[in-house]
This record gives structure tokens, C-alpha cells and sequence, in this order.
């Protein structure tokens, strides 16, 4: 199954956290719906940790990908790099080794 493909379980959470973004602090104090989004917390730390796991297995399996993530792994330690910065670098090596392997 491609790698893509098993990101989408994460869809839905993204999808309530756009549609009730507004309304959290407030569903917050309440004590039902509290216990609810603490439980939905801990899913979707679940769920990108299981997406993670699976995807490393799939793509951490040759030197490059392996020193690409290690790179990364350092600058976000290290440098204290903004996540952001090192997703761009990581794909931009990604592309120009595409690019250069042809």
C-alpha cells in the first residue's frame, strides 16, 4: 500500500479540529465533553504515531532516506529548527536526488 495512502486515518481529526476549532475553549468546560476530547487527544496521538512507525518502515530502507532523516532528526534537536523548515529541506533533497538520479 503506498505511504500516502495510509496517512488518511488521520484526515478526520484534522477535518473536527477545522469544524470545531472555534468551539473548543468552550467544550473545554464542560466536564463531559472534556473526558470526550481528551480521549480523542490520546486517539490521534495514536494514530500519528502508528502512521509514523509504518511509514519509517516503508521508507527508512536505503542510506539516503536514512541520512536524510537522521539530518532532520538533528537540526529539529540541535538547532532548534522550526518543523516546518526541515520537512522543506528534507523533500528538497528528496526532489534534487530524484532530479540528479534521473
Amino acid at each position: 500500500m503506498p505511504a500516502v495512502v495510509r496517512t488518511f486515518p488521520l484526515l478526520p481529526a484534522f477535518v473536527f479540529i477545522a469544524a470545531l476549532g472555534k468551539w473548543l475553549p468552550r467544550l473545554r468546560e464542560w466536564p463531559a465533553a472534556r473526558g470526550a476530547l481528551d480521549a480523542a487527544n490520546a486517539a490521534v496521538a495514536a494514530l500519528v504515531f502508528v502512521v509514523t512507525v509504518t511509514l519509517a518502515a516503508d521508507v527508512l530502507r536505503s542510506p539516503f532516506p536514512i541520512a536524510v532523516a537522521a539530518a532532520g532528526f538533528a537540526a529539529l534537536l540541535a538547532l532548534n529548527l522550526n518543523a516546518t523548515w526541515v520537512m522543506l529541506a528534507a523533500a528538497a533533497a528528496g526532489l534534487a536526488r530524484g532530479w540528479w538520479a534521473g
